[in-house]
């Protein structure tokens, strides 16, 4: 299954990144990844949706999320998240502490793809 892909909602192009069922070892690689793709965009272009289902974060992970947040932020005019529910919030929060890109928590994908379009 291909864990980035660009989708296309209502004319706008978002990168679709899905962390789902990954474990925090599996996050790295995805990561550099993402990277490398939202990096070889201009900047201030590109508008992200992360699907967090069912993945399990640890110190070091919630440290490389700050710091391709940190490579990532000039590229980006929105982020949203899905699939954080439960004990992930803590780890979610931690993030968004330190955060420049706030990136609003969503029930449904829809629901952030709506909010993200706006945001364009």
């Amino acid at each position: 299954m291909d864990r980035i892909r660009l989708l296309e909602h209502k004319g706008k192009k978002i990168f679709y990144i899905d962390y789902s069922n990954l474990s925090a070892d599996m996050l790295t690689s995805l990561m550099e990844e993402v990277i490398k793709q939202i990096t070889s965009q201009p900047k201030k272009s590109e508008l992200s949706l992360a699907n967090f289902e069912n993945t399990r974060f640890n110190a070091d992970t919630i440290s490389k999320f700050k710091a391709m947040e940190d490579k990532t932020f000039d590229y980006m005019k929105g982020s949203a998240v899905i699939g954080i529910k439960g004990l992930q919030k803590i780890a979610y929060d931690a993030v968004m502490r330190v955060s420049k890109n706030m990136a609003p928590l969503f029930s449904s994908d829809k629901e952030a793809l709506d909010w993200l379009v706006e945001r364009d």
